[in-house]
């Protein structure tokens, strides 16, 4: 396996991780300094199920481009 495709690897794991926590934690802070009510819990499993893991594979695209683009590039 090469070094480029072991870098854009890691880089949509941890871009996939990384933006999935940051998008739930940040929506459920931010419901709780607005007062959100999410009685039934259909609105965070919303967000959970949903909109977070669309995010994230946004997230993980973008990281395995910006790890896979970087590096050091092979000789010509």
């Amino acid at each position: 396996m090469s070094g480029g495709c072991l870098r854009s690897g890691a880089g949509f794991v941890g871009g996939a991780v990384a933006t999935y926590v940051l998008v739930f934690f940040g929506t459920v802070f931010a419901w709780d300094i607005l007062d959100v009510a999410d009685r039934d819990g259909g609105g965070i499993m919303g967000v959970a199920f949903v909109i977070a893991p669309a995010l994230a594979l946004l997230g993980g695209i973008a990281g395995a481009w910006y790890f896979g683009s970087t590096g050091k590039k092979p000789k010509e």
